[in-house]
């Protein structure tokens, strides 16, 4: 903070990006100003300083490859306007994680401080959450969402994106308990365990089966490659899916939810059963389109255009705003090019995890438990086997490249204990 001090307008990207969780809860507007303004400032400051150390990297490299050709695929869209209009701006999310890096370097304790925002509002969320459940209403009065199955949503009211939130941040969140895990009081310590426990039950009775797919997921991810620490996140995994069994023998109806996780995750796949007929309608048509387009895709933001063309379409409801599968969407707006640049780090990321798991056969590790938190959330992120957001769009990559800034550091400072 003292090196803050003499540089004070750091100070505006410093508690911006502090308070970027709070900020997500609220909607994609001020989260996305707040990611560039933080982006703007810091590339402001590195031109003001002459300093492009954050800039030689191979992550910079990778990202503005991978941005170069999102700007030319949009020059060659179905509809160049509208492609551009997402294209043209993508870099701001990696100045973003820069800037990010560069802080966490400047001082360390935005870490502290960024567990105790994370705390903060999955502590609201939770309560709130369990108080819609039962009452039938959140605390602002926004009711429960009941139609096809009950849904908790909080604060999110219709967006429904409850579960997606709170999945997207766990691994971050555990990661960061973790870290600081000496440096806090054991009366928290109790408090984040019930937290922590409490959370995965709020992501099931949101309703969305593949956040709480995603979330289990993750649990199994750091069980399997963490060092340390497994015991809190075994335990923790153990009583969540006692008290959901809890809810599913007082109401069956949720017992929907854990079938449509088995649909969209993929295991009705190996089972020989279909993916849900809506999923595999929308899949097909972004296929057709991936078929007429696949070396280059159709272009950024064209699957809504082109879905509802004869060719295209497999039925009244096959069209929607995005394919709703990363990889899919990728193929179709993207191409194989496209593809295969996200496609790499999907591998890339496997391939580490694999490798820091025989190293523990040896009693070796490669990565820290906190670096295999931040793993786990681009594990989610990249996991092809699911129904997800659309890729580009704003208020999930608020969230995709959140935990990238906080990775670089740690892989910067190989003498900090991470």
């Amino acid at each position: 903070m003292q090196i803050l001090k003499k540089k004070f307008f750091l100070y505006i990207p410093y508690y911006l990006i502090i308070l970027l969780p709070l900020f997500i809860i609220t909607g994609p507007f001020l989260a996305d100003l707040a990611l560039s303004v933080s982006a703007l400032i810091f590339l402001v400051y590195c031109i003001k300083i002459k300093n492009f150390k954050y800039f030689n990297n191979k992550f910079v490299i990778f990202f503005f490859s991978f941005y170069l050709y999102l700007i030319l695929n949009s020059f060659i869209s179905y509809d160049i306007f509208r492609s551009l209009e997402k294209s043209v701006f993508y870099f701001r999310f990696a100045l973003f994680s820069l800037c990010f890096w560069y802080l966490l370097d400047v001082d360390k304790k935005i870490l502290f401080h960024l567990l105790k925002v994370i705390f903060l509002c999955y502590f609201i969320l939770n309560v709130d959450g369990y108080f819609q459940f039962f009452f039938k209403k959140n605390l602002f009065g926004h009711p429960l969402y009941q139609e096809d199955l009950i849904r908790v949503s909080s604060f999110f009211n219709d967006e429904l994106v409850l579960g997606s939130y709170l999945t997207r941040f766990l691994p971050l969140f555990c990661g960061l308990i973790f870290l600081l895990w000496n440096t806090i009081d054991k009366r928290l310590k109790i408090l984040f365990f019930i937290l922590n426990t409490s959370t995965l039950v709020i992501i099931f009775l949101s309703g969305e089966r593949a956040a709480f797919f995603l979330a289990i997921l993750s649990y199994v991810f750091m069980i399997l490659l963490f060092k340390k620490n497994k015991m809190m996140i075994v335990s923790s995994l153990l009583v969540s899916l006692f008290l959901i069994l809890i809810i599913f023998k007082l109401d069956p109806d949720s017992g929907r939810v854990i079938q449509r996780t088995i649909e969209e995750s993929g295991l009705s796949k190996i089972t020989g059963i279909r993916f849900t007929k809506g999923h595999d309608e929308i899949y097909q048509s972004a296929i057709n389109i991936f078929k007429d387009n696949p070396i280059f895709g159709s272009g950024l933001r064209t699957y809504n255009l082109l879905c509802n063309k004869e060719i295209y379409k497999v039925s009244s409801t096959s069209c929607t705003t995005h394919p709703h599968n990363t990889y899919i969407q990728l193929l179709s707006e993207t191409g194989l090019v496209g593809f295969f640049f996200i496609f790499f780090v999907f591998i890339l990321i496997i391939y580490y995890c694999i490798k820091h798991l025989i190293l523990l056969f040896k009693k070796k590790y490669l990565l820290s438990d906190f670096q295999i938190c931040l793993f786990a959330c681009f594990l989610i992120t990249l996991w092809p086997i699911t129904s997800t957001g659309n890729f580009f769009n704003n208020w999930l990559n608020c969230i995709y490249f959140y935990p990238v800034g906080i990775y670089l550091h740690t892989i910067s400072n190989r003498k900090l204990k991470y």
